[in-house]
């Protein structure tokens, strides 16, 4: 006999099937009505949240149910909140950039699938510091004088890495502080050494602070060679200090460390103007030159070519007496 089922819309959660035949009509018991399940979130899974610089990292993402069943077939769409950070493909993999200033950066991730998404937040360590290096414009200094110092980190490739602070110290604090900002005070006489601490590295340099020279005797005239530096005080005493491989300090003695405090030379004259020669050869490292206040000129240092100027090429401590000068 012909038949048919016809289904009636939904009353509620049931719905009636009934059974059409030429008798009559005869219809089932109800049935409960199941809705399809709508999207509700996109879950985004994650091995780790925080990364090292260059570091790739693959994601995932599903889309749930409000009941958090899985929907198959979603298609989804990715993006970085900031790709100076890291950067997403359209297939999920995450790729840290370089970070150079000296805290974590953090960038949202976003994965959408048509009217629902979800969102997780990653760290980006920044780049390991593997040098420090600390900068001072001056080692010799006099008591009461301020410097600013510096330090600057280098990656392991040598690229410096900005905007990373290191923590100062001096061996002496009673001789010289650095404060927070990197400005050195040199508080007293002496030698005191300065160092820069970032992390496990440090770098430290030796600076020599000298008493400040009484008043009425700053340098009236002042001259720098290769390495060493002379001055003629207003009272007419000459003092040099610096580099004396060669005696070009005057004051009759070569030290190879160099003299990092004025020392007076050993003059017959008092001198009344300056003039400091550099390398002469490769033997010879440096000379000084002067003329007297009686006019003659006096030469000292370094003499293998004749640069003192007394006929011979003998290494002079003193300043010595030009031939004819």
């Amino acid at each position: 006999m012909p038949q048919s089922f016809v289904s009636f819309r939904p009353l509620g959660n049931l719905r009636l099937v009934c059974l059409f035949i030429l008798s009559g009509v005869s219809c089932s018991a109800p049935e409960e009505f199941i809705a399809p399940e709508e999207p509700f979130a996109v879950v985004i899974q994650t091995p780790k949240y925080v990364l090292e610089s260059r570091e790739i990292l693959s994601l995932a993402a599903t889309v749930v149910t409000s009941t958090r069943a899985s929907l198959a077939g979603q298609s989804i769409t990715w993006s970085s909140s900031n790709e100076a950070i890291a950067t997403v493909s359209a297939g999920g993999v995450l790729t840290a950039k370089s970070i150079r200033g000296g805290t974590t950066e953090w960038v949202s991730v976003r994965a959408v699938s048509g009217s629902v998404s979800g969102e997780v937040a990653f760290g980006v360590k920044p780049i390991a510091a593997s040098r420090i290096q600390l900068l001072v414009a001056n080692r010799m200094m006099y008591q009461g004088d301020t410097a600013t110092v510096s330090a600057v980190l280098f990656d392991s490739s040598g690229t410096a890495l900005w905007g990373r602070n290191a923590l100062w110290s001096t061996s002496d604090s009673t001789l010289g502080v650095v404060s927070s900002s990197g400005q050195f005070l040199a508080r007293k006489a002496g030698s005191v050494r300065i160092r820069a601490t970032y992390a496990t590295l440090s770098d430290s340099v030796l600076v020599s602070i000298s008493e400040p020279l009484p008043f009425g005797t700053m340098p009236g005239t002042i001259a720098s060679g290769y390495g060493h530096t002379c001055a003629i005080r207003v009272d007419g005493v000459t003092m040099c200090w610096g580099a004396n491989l060669s005696g070009q300090l005057g004051d009759g003695k070569t030290l190879p460390i160099g003299r990092s405090l004025p020392a007076s030379i050993s003059s017959p004259d008092a001198l009344s103007q300056l003039s400091l020669g550099i390398r002469t050869s490769p033997q010879g490292v440096g000379f000084s030159c002067g003329i007297a206040v009686s006019q003659s000129i006096l030469c000292w240092g370094s003499n293998d070519l004749g640069s003192v100027g007394d006929g011979t090429t003998t290494q002079r401590l003193v300043p010595t007496r030009v031939v004819g000068g």
